[in-house]
Formats: C-alpha cells, sequence, structure tokens
C-alpha cells in the first residue's frame, strides 16, 4: 500500500491501489555502478495519474476537499494530463542525473576524471601526471686534425629523434653536464697477450704475411741465450692471415701449452710530491709497471704537472720486443740454407783404387764421422778441420758468425752455434769446389772439443743462415660474457671517474649479426703495466663478440621535453586570493624523481625574479609562505593557483612580474627506439655526432580512471611509509612508470631478502641502471623502516603459444570471427590483465575462445610454451602452463625475478573447422 497520508486506505487486495510504490533500492557490493534511481518516467506518470482522483487539499477552510475529482480524462491529448506527462518526464530527467551524480561520488563507480581527481584529492592523491622517458645520449668528439681533444656537454642540450613513419620527432634534452674527450669515443677492450716462447708448442703465431715458409722448413725455437734449451721443429702447415698481419705456424708433434701464469701483482703507487723528469725511463717505472687507482694516479699526473694526453702517448702498455737482429741468441729462427758437407757427394769409397784405399784414405769415408776429414795431404787424425769445423758443400755468403746452425741425420737434431765462418776452395776426395766453412761451438759456447760430433758425412743435413722472426701477440678470442663485472681495456684511459656511465656494445655471442649495447656504471678504474681495468657497478647483462666490442665514455643522462625558457605568465594583484594562470605549451614535463609518487616537476615559477616553491597543496601552507600549487586539468593543460593569504601567500602586486621556466613533453610518444635520438639541434664545440644506444624508456602516461582507482587507496595504506611487505609492493606500484609489481619475502638459510619484481608501465623491461630504477630503489629505502636487504628487478618474460580448431556460427561473417578471437586471446593474455607469477590453465585458453560471438564450439589442439623445443611435436596441449614467482636458489648467489606469463602476439593459430 502506498505510505501517501492524503491517500484514504484502500482494501487489503490492493486493486484500489495509486500505482506501484517504488521499489526498496539494494546494491550488491563490488558492483561497478550504483543503482539510485526512484524510478523512470513511465512510472512516475503512472502513479501521478492515479494520485490525481484521490488527491486531498491538506489545510484551509477546503481542507478535504478533492478538486481534481471532476477531472475524469486520462488521455494524453488533454492539457492536464499532458502537464503531468511533463513533469514525469522532468522526474525521470531528475533520478536519471542523481543517479550519476551518486555514483560520481564513489571511487569504483565514477566515470569521470574530474571526479576520480577530487575523490582522490580528499585523501591527498593526485591522479599521476605521467612521466617523460629517459635515455642515454653517447657523444663523439670530433677527430679532425686541429679540432679541440675536449668539449663540454652542457644541460640542456638539444637531441631530436628521426620519427618512425606516422610519428612525430621528438626532442630530448641533457640533464647533467659531462666532459667528453676524443681519446673516449671509441675504447676497446684488450685483444693481445704476449706469446710465451715454448720450445714444443703446436702453433706458432709469427708477424707479417711474406715470411717464405713452407711446410717441411725447419724452425728453429731457442728460449734462453744459453742455447741449453734450444730446439729444431719441422712445419707441417702454414697459414697466412692477411687482415690481422701474421703468420699462423703449425709444427709436428707440437704440444698445447700451457695457459699462462698469471703476472705477479704490481704494487699499488703513491703519488710523488717531488718533481719527475718526463721521461720514458721516469714514466715506466712510476706509472707503466705499477698498480694505480684512478683518482691516485690523478693525483700524481697533476703534482707532475704532467698532461694526461702526453701521458697516455708517451706511456703506452708495454711494447712488444723489437724485431730481433740477425744474430740474436733467442727467439723463433728460419733456417734459410739447407745443404750437405763437403764430401758427402765423393765416390764411393770401394770404387778407389787399392793403393788409394789403402795410402791415402786408409778409412771408409762412407761411414767415417765428419771430424776426421781433413785435406789429404795432411796426416789423418781425429781432429776438426784446421780453420773449421766443418765445410759445406758449397758456398753460401749470407751465413754470419754467431748465428744457429743445426745438424740433422735422420730422427735426431743437433744445435750449435756458428763461432766463425771462412769462404775456402777445397780439393780432396776426388772433389774440388769453393765452400763455406763453419767454426761450431757447443750451445752454450764451449768448443766441441775431441771427437765431438758422431753425424756421418753422407746422412747429414746442416741448416743454416738463421734469420730471427718476429713473435706475434696471442689473440685474446675469449667473449666479453654476460655476467662480467670487469673488462681490461687495449691501453691506458686516463680521467675515467667512479661513478661515471659508458655505453658498451657490440655484437651478440649467442646471436650471429645482432648487435646491442648497454649503459654501465664504474664502480673501480685500475691501471696496471700500461693497461686499464674497469670494474662495473652492475654486471654485464649481454655477451659480445670481444673483437666487435667498443665502448662510449661520453654519455649523459637526458629526458624528454623541450624547454620553454622564459614564459610571462602575467601580473600579480596583491588585492586578489587564490591567482591563477595556465602554461602556455602543454604538456608539463614530469620527470622520474627520488619522491613517493616517482615524478617531479619540471616547472620554475619566479615572482619578481625569486623563484618560489611548488608545494603539494596550499592546505596548512604558512600565510607568508611563498609557495604554489599545481592543478593538472582534463585536456592537459597545467594551472599554477597561489595562495590567498590565508593558506600561502598572496602574489605581490606587480606588471608582468609573474614568470615560468619549464619543459613541455611527456608520456610515451618519447620512448624512441635506440639509435633514433641524432639530430644535434644546436652542436657544442668539438662534438661531432650523438646517438642513444639504447631505447628511451621510462615513461607513463597521464594516469586513466581505472588505474586511479586502484592506486589512490594505497597512499591511505602507505602513508608514504613502507612497513609491511605488501607496502613495498603498493609503494612500488604507485610509483610513476611502475607499471606492475610484487614483492616477495626470500629466504636463503637464514638470510632474508625483500625482492620486489617490477615492470614498465607500457609493459617494458626497466633497464638496470636506468632513472627509473635507480629512483625507485632510493625512494624505498628511504621510505622504509625495516633492516632487511631490499633487491628490485625487472621481470622475466615469459610467452606461450596457442593452437586450436573453430566451429563457426554460418551466419556470422567467417573472416571476422578468427579475428574476434584473437583479439580476445590477445587482450585477456596480455601484459594489462595478467600479474606476476600467473600461470595459464587449458580451461582458461577454452573459455576466452567460447566467449566469442560467432563461435559454435572449439578444439584446443596446442597450448605450449615459446621455449619449449618440443612443444609443436605434443599430442596433446598442456593443461597448465606455470608462471614461476621470484626464487633465490640455493645453487646460486643470483635471485629469479618473477615471470609474467604472456601469450605470443604471432604465435596463435586458429583453424576453421566445417562440420
Amino acid at each position: 500500500m502506498s505510505g501517501n497520508a492524503n491517500l484514504p486506505k484502500l482494501d487489503a487486495c490492493g486493486c484500489c491501489e495509486t500505482g506501484a510504490p517504488p521499489a526498496a533500492i539494494y546494491n550488491r557490493p563490488g558492483q561497478p555502478a550504483l543503482s539510485y534511481r526512484l524510478g523512470t518516467h513511465a512510472a512516475f506518470f503512472e502513479r501521478m495519474v492515479a494520485a490525481l482522483s484521490f488527491y486531498a487539499i491538506p489545510d484551509g477552510p477546503n481542507q478535504g476537499r478533492r478538486p481534481l475529482l471532476a477531472l475524469t480524462t486520462r488521455g494524453r491529448e488533454d492539457f492536464s494530463i499532458a502537464l503531468v506527462d511533463a513533469c514525469a518526464a522532468v522526474a525521470d530527467v531528475l533520478a536519471f542525473y542523481q543517479e550519476r551524480i551518486a555514483n560520481e561520488g564513489f571511487l569504483r563507480t565514477a566515470t569521470e576524471r574530474r571526479s576520480v581527481l577530487e575523490l582522490a584529492r580528499a585523501i591527498g592523491y593526485e591522479l599521476k601526471p605521467g612521466v617523460a622517458a629517459s635515455a642515454f645520449l653517447a657523444f663523439l668528439v670530433e677527430e679532425a686534425a686541429g679540432a679541440p681533444r675536449s668539449s663540454t656537454v652542457a644541460v640542456g642540450t638539444k637531441v631530436q629523434s628521426v620519427p618512425a613513419p606516422g610519428r612525430l620527432p621528438q626532442t630530448f634534452e641533457t640533464v647533467e653536464q659531462i666532459d667528453a674527450r676524443v681519446e673516449w669515443n671509441r675504447l676497446r677492450p684488450r685483444m693481445f697477450r704476449p706469446q710465451l716462447l715454448n720450445r714444443d708448442a703446436e702453433q706458432l703465431l709469427l708477424t707479417g704475411t711474406n715470411l717464405n715458409l713452407k711446410s717441411g722448413d725447419l724452425l728453429l725455437i731457442v728460449v734462453d741465450e744459453s742455447g741449453i734449451h734450444g730446439k729444431a721443429r719441422r712445419i707441417s702447415s702454414v697459414r697466412i692471415e692477411q687482415e690481422a698481419g701474421r703468420t699462423v705456424v703449425s709444427l709436428q708433434d707440437g704440444i698445447r701449452p700451457p695457459p699462462p701464469p698469471p703476472s705477479p701483482p704490481l704494487q699499488f703507487g703513491v703519488p710523488v710530491l717531488s718533481l719527475l723528469p718526463f721521461t720514458a725511463v721516469s714514466l715506466s717505472q712510476n706509472i707503466v709497471f705499477r698498480q694505480w687507482r684512478e683518482r691516485d694516479l690523478s693525483a700524481m699526473i697533476a703534482i707532475q704537472r704532467w698532461q694526461p694526453y702526453e701521458v697516455v702517448v708517451a706511456a703506452p702498455p708495454p711494447p712488444p720486443p723489437p724485431p730481433p737482429l740477425p744474430t740474436a741468441t733467442t727467439g723463433v729462427f728460419a733456417l734459410r740454407v739447407k745443404a750437405g758437407i763437403f764430401g758427402h757427394n765423393a765416390p764411393q769409397y770401394i770404387s778407389l783404387p787399392l793403393t788409394d784405399r789403402t795410402a791415402r784414405y786408409p778409412n771408409d769415408w762412407d761411414t767415417t764421422p765428419w771430424e776426421i776429414w781433413k785435406d789429404p795431404n795432411k796426416t789423418i787424425s781425429n781432429k776438426n778441420w784446421d780453420d773449421a769445423s766443418l765445410y759445406l758443400e758449397r758456398s753460401e755468403t749470407g751465413i754470419l758468425a754467431n748465428s744457429w746452425a743445426v745438424l740433422e741425420r735422420p730422427a735426431e737434431f743437433k744445435v750449435y752455434r756458428t763461432n766463425q765462418v771462412t769462404q775456402k776452395s777445397l780439393g780432396a776426395f776426388s772433389i774440388s769446389g769453393k765452400a763455406t766453412g763453419l767454426t761450431l761451438v757447443r750451445e752454450d759456447g764451449s768448443p766441441l772439443g775431441e771427437k765431438p760430433i758422431t753425424f756421418q758425412v753422407r746422412n747429414t743435413t746442416v741448416h743454416a743462415q738463421s734469420e730471427p722472426l718476429e713473435l706475434a701477440g696471442v689473440p685474446i678470442d675469449d667473449p666479453v660474457a654476460a655476467g662480467s663485472v670487469d673488462l681490461t681495456l687495449g691501453g691506458m684511459v686516463l680521467g675515467l671517474r667512479v661513478g661515471q656511465r659508458l655505453a658498451i656494445g657490440g655484437e651478440l655471442v649467442d646471436t650471429a649479426g645482432v648487435t646491442r649495447q648497454e649503459i654501465i656504471t664504474l664502480k673501480d678504474i685500475i691501471h696496471a703495466g700500461g693497461y686499464t681495468t674497469l670494474t662495473f657497478v652492475d654486471p654485464l647483462q649481454n655477451g659480445y663478440v670481444r673483437k666487435t666490442v667498443t665502448l662510449n665514455a661520453n654519455v649523459s643522462r637526458s629526458t624528454h621535453g623541450e624547454t620553454v625558457a622564459r614564459q610571462v605568465l602575467g601580473s600579480g594583484d596583491g588585492a586578489q586570493a587564490n591567482q591563477r594562470f595556465q602554461l602556455k605549451r602543454p604538456p608539463l614535463t614530469f620527470v622520474s624523481a627520488q619522491t613517493p609518487s616517482g615524478a617531479a616537476s619540471t616547472l620554475a615559477v619566479r615572482v619578481n625574479d625569486l623563484l618560489w616553491r611548488e608545494a603539494a597543496s596550499l592546505y596548512g601552507l604558512d600565510p607568508r609562505a611563498e609557495s604554489y600549487a599545481l592543478r593538472l586539468e582534463d585536456d592537459g593543460t597545467t594551472t599554477v593557483i597561489f595562495g590567498d593569504g590565508q593558506q600561502g601567500a598572496r602574489l605581490p602586486s606587480g606588471s608582468e612580474n609573474v614568470t615560468a621556466s619549464y619543459r613541455a613533453g611527456i608520456g610515451p610518444e618519447g620512448q624512441v627506439a635506440a639509435g633514433s635520438l641524432t639530430l644535434l639541434q644546436a652542436p657544442p664545440l668539438g662534438i661531432r655526432s650523438a646517438s642513444n644506444p639504447q631505447a628511451a624508456s621510462g615513461a607513463e602516461a597521464p594516469e586513466k580512471l581505472d588505474q586511479a582507482r586502484g592506486n589512490a587507496p594505497r597512499t591511505v595504506l602507505t602513508l608514504d611509509r613502507i612497513v609491511s611487505l605488501r607496502d613495498y609492493e603498493d609503494f612500488a606500484r604507485a610509483f610513476s612508470g611502475i607499471g606492475k609489481a610484487r614483492a616477495a619475502a626470500l629466504w636463503k638459510g637464514e638470510v632474508r631478502k625483500v625482492h620486489i619484481t617490477v615492470s614498465g608501465a607500457s609493459g617494458n623491461p626497466v633497464a638496470p641502471g636506468s632513472d627509473l630504477l635507480n629512483n625507485l630503489i632510493r625512494a624505498i629505502l628511504a621510505s622504509r623502516d625495516s633492516r632487511d636487504p631490499v633487491d628490485v628487478q625487472s621481470y622475466g618474460g615469459q610467452y606461450f603459444n596457442v593452437s586450436a580448431k573453430l566451429v563457426l556460427d554460418a551466419r556470422y561473417e567467417a573472416a571476422k570471427v578468427p579475428a574476434a578471437v584473437e583479439e580476445t586471446l590477445k587482450a585477456q593474455f596480455g601484459f594489462q590483465q595478467r600479474t606476476f607469477g600467473q600461470g595459464v590453465s587449458a580451461a582458461e585458453v577454452v573459455a576466452a575462445i567460447q566467449n566469442v560471438a560467432g563461435v559454435v564450439s572449439s578444439d584446443l589442439d596446442q597450448l605450449y610454451y615459446v621455449t619449449d623445443p618440443n612443444g609443436p611435436a605434443q599430442a596433446a596441449p598442456a593443461s597448465f602452463l606455470e608462471s614461476k614467482p621470484a626464487s633465490w636458489p640455493s645453487a646460486s648467489g643470483n635471485i629469479e625475478p618473477a615471470q609474467l606469463l604472456l601469450i605470443n602476439p604471432v604465435g596463435i593459430a586458429l583453424t576453421e573447422v566445417k562440420l
């Protein structure tokens, strides 16, 4: 029954009820919208028309009379009924907007950005304005003759991107000043180490490509001056490497030498206060052959009043030994002369007349050692020739005294030194000719003595005329491995500082032809032996082919946005409270910062040339506080609001005395690709070019409604203080530039660590060493109370493929339904909808497919990880794909971040099946 007191009580059957009463309004929890309407047009009209006959005058002399009893018409064409109809329409409109207003009063159901913004402000939360992308810029200093060897890249140096098709160019500006040097343009890792001489080596690297060596030639390897360790080796093969300028010689019966022993540690140098001469000897003793930290060496150079560039030029790494002299006593030698002993081609002893055999030559020279051969006019004795140890079968003018000679007979070599070389005409054994005589001594220089040699004349070959060969450096072919924390450069590089960033890159070890670059931060710089070793704060993310690696130390941080140098906002009026001014170049740039919100504006407001301070809110400010507050409007414009004299100071009166400088540009548009920031708008003197080694990252668009609904309550939960594990997660998630976060407490034995896995706002990984990651870590450390160590890592990406058969409803267009299924899968299993550690089941995939209009039935054929080599060959799809949370394996000291399992956008295979 109606609750109107002016209407009569009706019978219990309700047959005379004056229209249906409004239904009770009940809203279940968690709904996206509130039901708050009293009724619709039809309900209002019905109740109002039903009440016409029962309306009674409540007061006055005519109290109780019902003046509308005579109004019996109910046709809508009647003016009275039309008026009721109009009133019902008004009530309908009012009820509709009342419901809308009620929805806008709650954070969950509000649909207007302004409503969410105001509701958030009620709990001290401002919608995140977004944040600009950041990028590292690597500069190259001009190397042309006469150009300055260094240049200063000031703050605000502008570099513009070369836009991709359909995109607009974006401007980045440096946010730190650097001193760039020409020697820092392209640093290379150490590529060679000295080759240790080993007489049993299986291979030798020799300098030069025209050494005239061939298979079968003999090389002599002498490892010390005494020659005791000299050894003759036969060449098995020769390979010439023209690009490297060396010859690789393989030797017979060689063995692979052990790795070189580590160099003995050098003593750390201490700056010398007294002045030293600038000589090669002084530099070697005080710099090259000592170990220096960069700060100490810089102090040393400054005290000595030396120029760093001259020190590098005058004190390079220890050079390889100079090419050996022709009479060198150690090293590798090619024996250019190969000859027999004089008399080796004499007639057979048995062929001589008997008188000659018994009288002149009683011994059989076919088997007699060569030391008894001598002038036949003299008495035969067991001694050497009078003026030489032996004579060669011919004259060789290229053999020098104090060179090496090797006597060879089958399966045996013997090394000698040539003490003296003579030329003589000989006649003996029925032969004669010009011959070269060699006076030989033992390897250590001692005389031969009696019966020193037992080589036979006919089976002995003499190798002489030793030519020293220069050893080439051994190439260091080991890759610069992923996870490396140090790298030795190919020389001494001065001036680098701890905390300086470098760009390192090259061809990836495991992906031929693909190059990558990353940014490293220096932890320490050590100079030793003429080389510089760099130690990194974080290990390398990629492994690189060593010969392709280059480093650039002229690196500066930059952020997206272009500076508006000075804009006049207007004139102050001391009689006006809360003056407002609008910036003329939206959107205002916010950059990543070490604040609870994760962002800070680039706006600087000056009043009468004095800088005023930005405040989060004017509420609670001192009446004299020279501060202002920012309000970001829905259209992207920014309003600057000043105080009213009670909450913040009023502006002083003046003519155009309120000015601002700021930067304009923000959001994902600034996430330009690697190598696209190349257009220097005003190149600094001496700078030739610039480029970004990595893609710009860390950007986020202004906060959307759905994000604000989830983020605004987090400020009440954390109050910018981190206490619980959940606070870590909420704090990181509300940080500008962060899209997802998951906190976990990990244990390794009795050690507890708080680990936070994060992702960028657009789903991209957060690069180690980036401004976003560093600012997040600093903000967490500044806001927490716990002493537990904190580790923040970007997530581990994992993807899966799907293959399914579809039976489609014939009434739908055949081409549109599979496309709709693919879009549904990408949306439901994409970045926005998935969380860290969330697995995927086959039932989820089937349900997503079946919910698409036009799909009659489906059959899931394959569901597997992209990295699973056996995935496509599986007979049945996996029932569940696991996504691992963060873990701390006991076998490794490294924490594995949580995985984010997403669908592979190009791994969806759908096939239509006809029934």
